[in-house]
């Protein structure tokens, strides 16, 4: 059985490709600005390393027979398929934290669109109050 050599825990080959994440990360319209802000850039860069890893453990299962990839590769190890699998999991839980998964997004997106509803709402209320003022001359009361 040959070893794994995807690099999923180099440096050498997790940061590159990671800050390369990050950058794409930052640059993404989706990654709502709260996100993108100061405070959760250490989050970010911790996904980014994830996915990175993701990448680097899926790149080189292909090459891999299905023994390979279900057997751990030190005594009392993981496979490379629980690794992989557990890198994703670790993602995925940073993403529902960041509120970047798709249920937070579509959240926020109806959030926004409802807060957005109300707000014209007051606007007309507000518009129909001022005309009904003009007709009556004044203010009610």
């Amino acid at each position: 059985m040959a070893a794994m050599k995807s690099g999923a825990y180099s440096p050498r080959k997790v940061g590159p490709l990671a800050e390369e994440m990050l950058a794409e990360l930052l640059a993404a319209d989706w990654i709502p600005e709260r996100v993108k802000a100061l405070d959760c850039r250490d989050d970010l860069a911790k996904l980014a390393r994830l996915r990175a890893r993701v990448q680097l453990l899926t790149d080189e299962a292909p090459s891999m027979d299905l023994d390979e990839v279900t057997t751990p590769r030190r005594a009392n190890g993981r496979s490379p398929f629980e690794i992989l699998d557990a890198a994703e999991n670790q993602a995925w839980r940073l993403e529902q934290k960041l509120r970047i998964d798709p249920m937070s997004l579509l959240e926020e997106q109806q959030e926004a669109k409802a807060e957005a509803d109300l707000e014209a709402m007051a606007a007309l209320g507000a518009e129909i109050r001022a005309r009904r003022e003009a007709e009556l001359g004044g203010p009610p009361g």
